[in-house]
């Protein structure tokens, strides 16, 4: 599968396992994962970031989680 993330991060690898959609992408360092979009759409989906991977180099998104918008 071929995936690109709009905000344009490279997507690696991308997974849909119980109806929820699994991203990695690259992350250099904790800067890098501090500095990436907490929220990215994917295909229509909301992804919320949710963790790292320092010995991969590989941000993670998820569908499923639930997304607080400011007022």
């Amino acid at each position: 599968m071929h995936a690109k993330a709009t905000n344009n991060l490279k997507v690696l690898s991308c997974h849909t396992i119980d109806m929820e959609t699994f991203v990695e992408v690259n992350c250099r360092d904790y800067d890098h994962y501090a500095s990436l979009p907490d929220v990215v759409e994917l295909n229509g989906q909301l992804l919320a970031r949710t963790g790292w991977n320092s010995d991969r180099n590989v941000a993670y998104y998820k569908s499923g989680c639930l997304i607080a918008y400011p007022k």
